[in-house]
């Protein structure tokens, strides 16, 4: 009898040794796939942040991606709150293909970190071989470079408050009076009052000069607009605004106020006379897009904070609707910083009866852009910068440059570098 009550001790110490070895095995085989899973995990989120970061992205997630032994999948979904984020929740899975493995996921925010356009707007105007034409009373307040000629419109003067560029041979400047510096290959009746950089002494007539003349100089050099048709960024903000949504032709009633963006519009954007359109992120309309009298469009302060926004006419491959910006009409900023709204289109209207933007009297906007078309700025509008293929300014118009749009920051998504915003990862199990 003591000799089976001591085997079958030493059976139950055994059984229970190995149980635990066994049981030690498990567990710590089980450590080692919730950690392979919890690295497949993050793998999806690091994942999910390089695909957002390509070019036009549009990415929303991934099911079932098999790496290393296991799988991960994610899904990338629009913040509710706030349309310049998103969350992303990545799963991961280890071993693959086995019916219980073992599962960890993560889940975080992630923000649009803004894109700057280096040097995009140095100049109060910037404008391309199509030239600059001022009526009389018209003002630009700040610098001009045009790779076309300044010229009067039927002998009318207009002034340049800063210097003046205007490149290549056979462009020239005339009857504009200017405060600062002209450079340019030819010069005629002007007023300049400081010095002037010209090319012959043919090409300096009836001018008044307050500094000093330069002859025999280089004409200046031909630049590119900074935004072109095509270019990665418009194709950015594009990418942005579809991937929160497209509706069709959009009209904001008169004396209403609406939210809009990020949003991709397939037709007209009218914003009725007396209206208000708070901007919420990039706008992308396919059609025309019309500001009637007397409406605000401005940037939510809540969302864009010190940052700028853009609403775009581009319609590819084909050129973009037409912008009109009627009497009264106010496009702004969220008033916060350097904070600005930049109304740009790639339409390719040249001429005052077809333009590519019609800015109309008071109007108040911040940055009118044309990548390839005319901007017919209407009598007494006051504007903040203005870049085109070609630009027309009627009496009394005047175009007044601020500090801080040599490199302004666009908020709009997908338009910046996303990044995870601090204290928003979480491990949901």
């Amino acid at each position: 009898v003591s000799v089976l009550f001591v085997m079958v001790i030493l059976l139950a110490v055994g059984t229970l040794f190995i149980s635990i070895v066994f049981f030690t095995i498990k567990t710590t085989k089980n450590f080692k796939d919730s950690t392979k899973a919890f690295y497949l995990a993050e793998s999806g989120i690091e994942k999910a942040i390089w695909e957002l970061n390509q070019a036009q992205s549009a990415y929303t997630g991934e099911t079932d991606t098999a790496l290393d032994g296991g799988k991960f999948t994610t899904v990338v979904e629009v913040h509710p709150l706030d349309p310049n984020k998103r969350i992303v929740t990545s799963t991961g899975y280890y071993p693959e293909n086995v019916t219980f493995p073992a599962k960890r996921k993560i889940q975080l925010t992630i923000t649009a970190n803004p894109i700057e356009v280096g040097g995009a707007f140095h100049y109060a105007l910037q404008v391309g071989i199509g030239g600059l034409i001022m009526s009389n009373g018209s003002q630009i307040t700040g610098n001009v470079y045009s790779n076309g000629s300044i010229l009067p419109y039927q002998n009318q003067r207009g002034t340049i408050t800063g210097s003046a560029w205007i490149a290549l041979a056979g462009n020239k400047i005339e009857n504009i009076d200017v405060t600062l510096d002209v450079h340019a290959h030819t010069v005629r009746y002007c007023n300049i009052g400081r010095d002037v950089y010209y090319s012959t002494e043919a090409n300096l007539v009836g001018t008044t000069v307050g500094g000093t003349k330069y002859s025999s100089q280089p004409d200046p050099e031909e630049i590119d607009l900074p935004i072109q048709s095509g270019d990665e960024i418009i194709q950015k903000w594009e990418n942005d605004a579809a991937a929160s949504g497209t509706q069709g032709t959009t009209t904001i009633p008169g004396g209403s106020t609406e939210y809009l963006g990020p949003k991709k519009i397939e037709g007209d954007l009218t914003v009725e006379n007396n209206a208000t359109l708070i901007v919420q992120g990039v706008i992308w309309v396919t059609g025309n897009i019309t500001f009637g009298n007397g409406s605000t469009i401005r940037l939510d302060p809540d969302v864009f904070g010190e940052y700028s926004g853009v609403i775009l006419a581009d319609n590819p491959p084909d050129p973009g609707g037409k912008i009109t910006v009627q009497n009264g009409s106010i496009v702004e900023g969220t008033g916060q910083g350097n904070s600005f709204l930049m109304l740009l289109t790639t339409n390719t209207g040249i001429t005052t009866d077809d333009f590519a933007i019609d800015a109309g009297n008071t109007s108040d906007s911040a940055i009118l852009y044309a990548t390839d078309g005319i901007v017919w700025i209407e009598n007494t509008a006051h504007l903040r910068e203005v870049t085109g293929k070609k630009v027309w300014l009627k009496q009394n118009a005047i175009i007044t440059y601020k500090e801080g749009l040599a490199n302004p920051e666009f908020m709009s998504g997908p338009g910046g570098i996303w990044i995870i915003e601090p204290e928003t990862w979480n491990e949901i199990y």
